[in-house]
């Protein structure tokens, strides 16, 4: 699927619903400082949490495509858009006042690896904050439906993402890795029901 494509469920009105409660996460949790969305695809989050702060934000992702388009989308700003290499994980240690992971810890084969690198990143005070499908419907979508065209990527996601998902959530594996390294957890369903939040934090001393 092409950057383009990305670009245009990223536009679509349950996408950006999808997004909010993570927005309102960095805000509440991190309300100035340094952001970095690691698998930021065209960009949409960081444009969006710009919109309403003063952050400094980044954006990685392995896709070069991808990284082309954030670019492209976000003009003359400051948002910066990379392809990350192993030495910028070590260079950002303790760095960030949060890290955003979003529809993409669940995919990956070694997700414990991202998930040390990410809490790597994040500093002491920080935030990690993580949204994955739950691959459950939820209540009767109502509010995808009384706009079928413009929300028509909707389904391909959910379908798409539908079984992996309830794999991950079912394995608890976020909530497992908090209870052994002794970090502050979080878990909440957002979209309806139709996503997972879940945040790490470390304790304070």
């Amino acid at each position: 699927m092409t950057a383009e494509f990305f670009h245009r469920v990223q536009s679509a009105p349950w996408y950006k619903k999808f997004m909010a409660p993570v927005i309102d996460t960095v805000f509440s949790e991190a309300p100035s400082g340094f952001v970095l969305d690691v698998g930021s695809g065209p960009g949409m989050l960081l444009r969006a949490i710009q919109q309403r702060g003063r952050h400094k934000l980044m954006g990685w992702d392995t896709n070069a495509d991808m990284i082309d388009k954030a670019r492209d989308l976000s003009g003359g700003s400051s948002l910066q858009f990379m392809v990350p290499q192993k030495t910028d994980y070590e260079a950002m240690y303790r760095c960030c006042d949060a890290v955003t992971l979003c529809s993409v810890l669940f995919l990956q084969k070694e997700p414990l690896t991202l998930l040390q690198e990410a809490l790597s990143m994040i500093k002491k005070s920080g935030v990690l904050i993580i949204l994955t499908p739950s691959g459950q419907m939820g209540p009767f979508p109502w509010d995808i439906l009384r706009t079928p065209w413009a929300n028509r990527s909707f389904w391909l996601w959910f379908f798409l993402t539908r079984n992996r998902a309830r794999i991950w959530n079912r394995e608890q594996i976020i909530k497992e890795y908090a209870r052994q390294h002794g970090l502050n957890y979080s878990k909440k369903p957002v979209f309806d029901g139709r996503a997972v939040l879940e945040i790490l934090q470390y304790l304070p001393g």
